[in-house]
């Protein structure tokens, strides 16, 4: 399935894994922050490695809350062009 969608998740700290994982399509200076334009498609793998290795990050540093949902309903979404 094509990404069409990509966004920083609440609670994001910006520690710059999903730059280091995929800088086609996220930057991080004080704040993570999604590319706009990028066919997001083409970097399907690189996005979901940074994903996983996000999850590993945090939970080494007791940063995730199990109970909380992975993809918040609301939010902020950059759609591909």
């Amino acid at each position: 399935m094509a990404i069409t969608r990509v966004w920083i998740e609440e609670g994001c700290i910006s520690c710059g894994t999903s730059e280091d994982n995929c800088p086609e399509v996220f930057k991080v200076k004080e704040v993570a922050t999604v590319i706009e334009g990028v066919n997001y498609s083409e970097f399907e793998e690189k996005i979901k490695r940074g994903e996983n290795n996000k999850e590993i990050s945090e939970e080494q540093n007791n940063l995730v809350d199990p109970k909380l949902e992975t993809t918040p309903k609301n939010a902020p979404t950059t759609e591909a062009s």
